[in-house]
């Protein structure tokens, strides 16, 4: 009986770590097993279904090199294991089931969810699955723990999720998560007015978990993975801040009311680095450091884990020194409402267009005041959009902003048609007295 597990990689294209998952063909039938291990798509061997063993690559990623061993050994237990199950079958002729298979390999590398997982629910996979991220028990592929706003995102779905089933009066399993369910879950928020990337949104949670539970050998149902199945993503025309209204929020006296001024403080802290609020309302000395000619701000983003080192301008440092390099705590919430607030005092409240959806359609309404629109991410993307307006190289930028692909980067960058024409003014095409006299 020549049964063997063939691995393979969840995302072989990511770049960040990814799963590695046990296929196991049977009968005509296939058992996906998670091996409970991560890695770095640059670190797999497709041939061997192995870590890589090149000593150049080991030697770049040498803070993983531990975990490649740590990897191999895991994805040869189970090799290994799956064989003397395999074996004693054949030995004692006996004939098995994958779900048998999975629950012997789930005996010796997940006893302590045997019993949970056993005859489990949709439903039921959905609460214990966001418990557990709540508790640690599930970290994110990184091997890290998942912020509070992923978790919140989840119960969010959560709630949806019950209330679309019981608007169906049919209480969803595993196999119920079909294309037809796709298309009523879509005319689910499309009734409630929801934006696309609301509804894109809850897509890709129920994608995760039915990836999740499916590699926990949960399920066979693969509907998920079609490619009707898509997540909805529309572009948000959101606002920035200009230049100008940047240094009106600076140059504003609020030290008569010192809450606001550190609201103001804490928002501008955003708008000078380019950090999300998770980290840039969390500035502090054990984060500042002295480099040659300047000082900078070197921290791990707590969204990612990724480390960014970014030098600190000097009207940030005169913020920072408010506080003895030392931020206050703040709540996101109170910031999202007293920013606005504090920048109508300013005078930011020319026009704007504001979005709002009917049936899954952007539809414009009326023109709203600016201010209205401030939120704490609005600053992450004013600092990135002036960051480009400034000349910075974009490829430098997404060092500081975090972001993996230049295209993410630039849905960042929120250019008006004025600002556009003002930065291709002095090119060439434009301006015919640079170019070279053509003889």
């Amino acid at each position: 009986m020549n049964i063997t597990p063939r691995f393979r990689l969840v995302r072989k294209h990511s770049s960040t770590p990814t799963t590695i998952q046990a296929r196991i063909r049977f009968n005509y039938k296939e058992l996906v097993y998670g091996t409970g291990v991560s890695i770095l798509p640059s670190l797999w061997d497709a041939e061997t279904q192995r870590p890589t063993t090149d000593k150049k690559l080991l030697s770049k990623y040498f803070l993983f090199k531990d975990q490649v061993k740590t990897i191999k050994s895991r994805l040869d237990k189970i090799h290994e294991e799956t064989g003397k199950f395999l074996l004693y079958c054949e030995t004692h002729g006996n004939t098995f089931t994958l779900s048998e298979l999975k629950e012997y390999l789930d005996s010796k590398f997940k006893p302590e969810k045997i019993q949970t997982t056993k005859n489990i629910t949709l439903n039921e996979y959905i609460a214990q699955y966001i418990d557990d991220m709540e508790t640690g028990v599930r970290t994110n592929d990184k091997g890290a723990r998942f912020s509070p706003g992923t978790i919140k995102n989840y119960r969010g779905f959560q709630v949806q999720f019950n209330n679309f089933q019981k608007e169906t009066g049919r209480n969803l399993d595993f196999n119920g998560i079909t294309l037809s369910f796709y298309n009523k879950f879509v005319a689910y928020f499309n009734r409630k007015n929801a934006s696309p990337n609301t509804t894109g949104r809850h897509i890709k949670t129920i994608k995760v978990i039915m990836r999740a539970s499916m590699e926990e050998g949960l399920h066979n149902n693969q509907d998920f993975t079609r490619r009707k199945f898509i997540t909805i993503k529309t572009e948000v025309k959101s606002i920035y801040l200009t230049a100008k209204e940047v240094k009106q929020l600076h140059n504003l006296d609020l030290s008569q009311e010192p809450k606001l001024q550190l609201i103001r403080d804490v928002f501008l802290c955003g708008c000078y680095t380019g950090l999300r609020y998770s980290d840039y309302s969390r500035i502090s000395d054990q984060y500042i450091k002295e480099n040659e000619g300047y000082k900078a701000i070197d921290m791990d983003t707590k969204k990612t884990g990724q480390r960014v080192v970014i030098p600190i301008r000097q009207e940030l440092e005169e913020i920072l020194l408010r506080y003895n390099w030392n931020l206050p705590p703040t709540v996101e919430q109170t910031l999202n409402k007293e920013v606005k607030n504090i920048a109508a005092r300013v005078g930011i409240t020319e026009k704007v267009e504001k979005y709002t959806h009917s049936n899954g359609v952007a539809i414009a309404a009326e023109l709203v005041n600016k201010n209205t629109l401030i939120t704490s991410h609005t600053a992450r993307r004013t600092a990135l959009t002036q960051m480009y307006l400034a000349g910075m190289n974009p490829t430098d930028i997404m060092k500081i902003s975090g972001h993996k692909t230049e295209k993410n980067f630039r849905l960042y960058l929120k250019l008006n048609e004025q600002e556009t024409a003002d930065k291709v003014a002095g090119n060439k095409f434009f301006n015919p007295s640079l170019l070279k006299a053509v003889k």
